[in-house]
Parts: structure tokens; sequence; C-alpha cells
């Protein structure tokens, strides 16, 4: 059955003039009189009651109208939706996310996305690294602001964001006057770390840089969000190593940079290129194209700022 005989249909029904109806879909009575016969050949039964002057529904037409009507519409619809699904207007996208993406490239990544592409329905999902890189990898998630791990099959993580470590300090530390510290300066500091279980690249770096600095750490916390680390270190029980870019969360938080050791951060957008929507394709190249486009901003800034005391860094863990 042609949507377009049924279109044709509904005209005639509507008029009940075989001359009408014509005018109507611009076309001419004879071709509207084969379209109609053809869809009662296909129907089975008589459709119009013939009249001197029109036509009338039978009651098989009636059942037909009823049942029809709006189905032309509906699969109007139906074709624009598949078409927008197509160039990724429609549909939707799971996000999974870092607490620490929260303060740094998600708001931007989102900013953007919904610019372009009001349409989609993003949901987000707030992770460890771990459970985030496993969500990408078996489908929960489409796309993760994560901790690059050990490199996956079949998994892309394009960094975003990559900067040097400091030390998070509570501002009345004994530490918190000097400008900068040497790693060697905390060994005999209590500190607070990731779970290791939570972030345990990032753990393992921070254990062999205190090892090359010949010390073992003293970990007297080991934390698994973001706002309970700088707790911690505001109340003066431990301190810890952080990211540069979380500028003025806590006044009772300072940081100060290393200058014996480069301990760089990164954040990476992962994401499985075999099993992409073109929803989450469009969500991908946004959030790198901006990345790439800040990238020489944020080098600049974070090359050339001194940094201020009374300053909680952005800590990032996979909490």
């Amino acid at each position: 059955m042609e949507l377009r005989d049924l279109r044709y249909f509904e005209a005639l029904a509507s008029e009940l003039n075989f001359g009408r109806a014509a005018k109507l879909l611009h076309m001419t009575q004879p071709a509207l009189s084969l379209a109609v016969a053809r869809l009662e050949k296909e129907v089975g039964c008589a459709l119009f009651q013939r009249m001197h002057y029109g036509v009338r529904l039978t009651q098989a037409g009636g059942v037909l109208l009823a049942e029809t009507q709006g189905l032309q519409h509906a699969v109007e619809r139906a074709c624009g939706l598949a078409r927008r699904a197509a160039i990724g207007d429609f549909g939707s996208l799971t996000i999974g996310f870092l607490d620490a993406a929260v303060f740094d490239v998600l708001p931007g990544a989102m900013s953007a996305f919904r610019s372009c592409y009001p349409a989609v329905e993003v949901t987000l999902r707030q992770r460890t690294s771990s459970e985030l890189i496993t969500g990408v990898e078996r489908g929960g998630l489409d796309v993760a602001f994560v901790r690059p791990d050990v490199p996956r099959a079949g998994l892309e993580m394009k960094p975003l964001v990559r900067e040097d470590a400091i030390v998070a300090l509570g501002r009345t530390h004994y530490l918190a006057s000097r400008t900068s510290l040497r790693l060697s300066d905390l060994a005999e500091e209590h500190f607070v770390f990731p779970e290791g279980k939570v972030a345990p690249s990032l753990y393992a770096r921070w254990i062999d840089a205190c090892a090359n600095a010949m010390f073992s750490p003293q970990i007297i916390a080991h934390v698994s969000s973001a706002q309970i680390f700088v707790e911690l270190v505001a109340q003066g029980i431990g301190i810890g190593f952080a990211a540069k870019s979380w500028f003025g969360r806590d006044d009772r938080v300072v940081a100060r940079p290393l200058t014996d050791v480069q301990l760089d951060l990164v954040m990476a957008l992962a994401y499985r290129p075999d099993r992409m929507s073109q929803a989450c394709e469009n969500f991908v190249a946004l959030t790198l194209r901006q990345a790439q486009a800040n990238a020489h901003l944020a080098d600049s800034r974070l090359a050339s700022a001194e940094v201020p005391n009374g300053i909680a860094e952005e800590l990032h863990f996979d909490g």
C-alpha cells in the first residue's frame, strides 16, 4: 500500500468530490480516480459510493479513514526524526565523568554541545576513572572524561588537558610560607592519597615519585573524592598532590609548586570508535576541537601564572 494513495484517499474523504480533491492535490481527476481504484483493489472492497454530485464514504471507507488518519503525519515525523538522528541532532547520549572534570572540561563541552544539538537527550554519570573506562568498553557509557589508564584494545583516550601537579597544604601549615617546595621537603609529612583501587595509575606514580626522592610517604588517609581531600588538607590532617587548575575553591588551602619533579596530570576523553552514534561523534568532535582551541591559551596561562596564596588547586582524583 502506497502512502501517497492513502493521502489521496484522505483528501477525497475530506472533499467528497473528485474535482475538488484533485485540485487540492494538484493532480488531474482521472489520475485521482485511478489512485482510488488502485487502493480499493488492494484493500479488497469499495471505499466510496459514487453519486451524481460526488462521492460518499462506504462503511468500509469510514473504517479505513478512522484507522489511517494521522498515519501519514506519523510516517513523515518518523522520517524527519530519522534524518535528524543521522546527523546527530536527535537521540540520546550518556556521558561519564570524574568529579575533577566538573571544574575543568565538562562545563565547556556541555555548553558547546547543547548549543549545537539541543534536541539530544544527555545523561551524565559520575564514576571513578576505572569504572568509567569499563563503562565505555562495555557500552554502558557512550563517552567519558577519564584519567588515561594503560592502553585498552578498541578504546580511544584522547588527552584534553595536561598540567603539572602541585602540593596542597593547609593555610596554617609551617610549609605554607614557602613559595615553592622540593619533594624531599615532604619526607616527614602525613599525606592524603587517592584510593589505590580508585586511581591505581595515579597512586603508583606518586608512590614512585616519593621513592625517587628517597622516602616512603606516610599516608594518613585514602580518599575517593576531591571534596574530602580538600577538607582533610584544610583541617591540617595531611597534605597531598593536586593539579594546578582548580583555583579559588577553598581559601583555607594553599598551593605550592614542586621544583624538582614533574608530575603531569591528564584529563582525557574515552570512547569506542566502533560503537559511536552520530550524536556521540558530534560530541567527541566538538570537545576535541574545543580542547585544541584552548590548548595554546591554557599553556600560556599556566606557564606565566604564579600560584597564588590561599588557593586550593584542582584535585584530579577519580572519585
